[in-house]
């Protein structure tokens, strides 16, 4: 019996049917999981995609991109 693990992916822009595929395949080589995915948009993310799988949160947006930028300014 093979794992599942379910990813909710949020992106301000719907994806093409293949680029779902490739992220579904690249998720599932990181996991070694079978992968279900839940699509969510969020126009306030200006860019990038955030994806939780469990407790794990992979966030390559824009606005994550910033907030850790803006962290490390502030920590010198």
């Amino acid at each position: 019996m093979k794992k599942r693990a379910r990813a909710i992916v949020t992106s301000p822009v719907p994806f093409s049917g293949d680029f779902e595929n490739q992220l579904k395949q690249s998720l599932k080589q990181v996991t070694g999981r079978d992968i279900d995915m839940e699509f969510i948009l969020d126009p306030a993310l200006l860019g990038g995609v955030r994806i939780r799988i469990g407790s794990t949160m992979y966030d390559s947006s824009i606005k994550g991109q910033l907030r850790l930028l803006r962290d490390k300014f502030i920590e010198g």
